[in-house]
């Protein structure tokens, strides 16, 4: 079939498909995949991403919003522990299945990404449910947050007997420091 000049009626590669293809290379990955290994990965010229996003950075900052756009909202009709337990918990388990995304969000603080943004307003306004101050209340998030960073930090190097006995360990921890918050 002869080719016909012009650009190609459907593109080969969607920015949905970067980003989806990028969450997969980084959860299987054992170290920070660049733009060349998601080019090759994807099988086309590195150039091609560059098109779609401006580097690698805000590739990725796209891709933590889409895994973190699976946080869920609070719940009515529960307490404030409650609730602040199962948004922790829900960033937990995104966090760990997206380790090394987690590990750019952390050592990377000034990203605005909008599902943590909203997430973190989330958990301030569940946690002044405690009735502190505001700042107090800032406090017991970024103490909580912290708390789940650091664990996640060492729990991706546990051995795997080391996770099965510590499984329970961050649901245990949060609900003692949400209830010792009082």
């Amino acid at each position: 079939m002869p080719r016909t000049a012009g650009r190609p009626t459907k593109p080969k590669l969607t920015r949905e498909q970067i980003v989806a293809e990028t969450i997969e290379l980084m959860r299987e990955s054992e170290t920070e995949p660049g733009m060349r290994a998601l080019a090759a990965h994807l099988g086309v010229d590195p150039m091609a991403l560059y098109h779609y996003f401006p580097d690698r950075d805000a590739l990725w900052c796209a891709a933590l919003a889409e895994v973190f756009s699976a946080l869920p909202a609070a719940a009515a009709g529960k307490s404030w522990q409650e609730n602040a337990f199962a948004l922790l918990i829900s960033y937990h388990a995104i966090a760990l299945k997206n380790f090394r995304l987690t590990h750019f969000l952390v050592t990377h603080g000034a990203l605005q990404i909008a599902p943590i943004e909203a997430f973190n307003r989330e958990l301030l306004q569940t946690l002044g449910g405690a009735g502190f101050t505001p700042e107090r209340t800032e406090l017991m998030r970024d103490l909580l947050i912290d708390y789940l960073h650091g664990y996640l930090m060492a729990e991706v190097h546990f051995s795997a007997k080391e996770k099965k006995q510590r499984a329970r360990q961050v649901s245990v921890t949060l609900r003692w420091l949400l209830t010792s918050l009082r």
